[in-house]
């Protein structure tokens, strides 16, 4: 994190992927579990690529779910 703070456009959604990160951390630190924190940021939308040769394993996926 910047010494000025968080960027102001983006400082609630930092705020939501920190804590999302340290729930899991102190989850797994008090009760010995194991996890982990997955973020699909920007992973699909108006631009998203669905092409079956030429797209990401995820986008492939939803495509193939749809």
């Amino acid at each position: 994190m910047p010494a000025s703070g968080l960027e102001k456009t983006n400082e609630v959604y930092t705020f939501a992927i920190i804590s999302e990160q340290k729930c899991c951390e102190f989850l797994n630190r008090q009760y010995g579990t194991d996890y982990i924190s997955v973020m699909l940021i920007n992973f699909y939308g108006s631009n998203g690529n669905y092409h079956p040769e030429h797209s990401y394993v995820l986008p492939v996926l939803i495509r193939c779910f749809l």
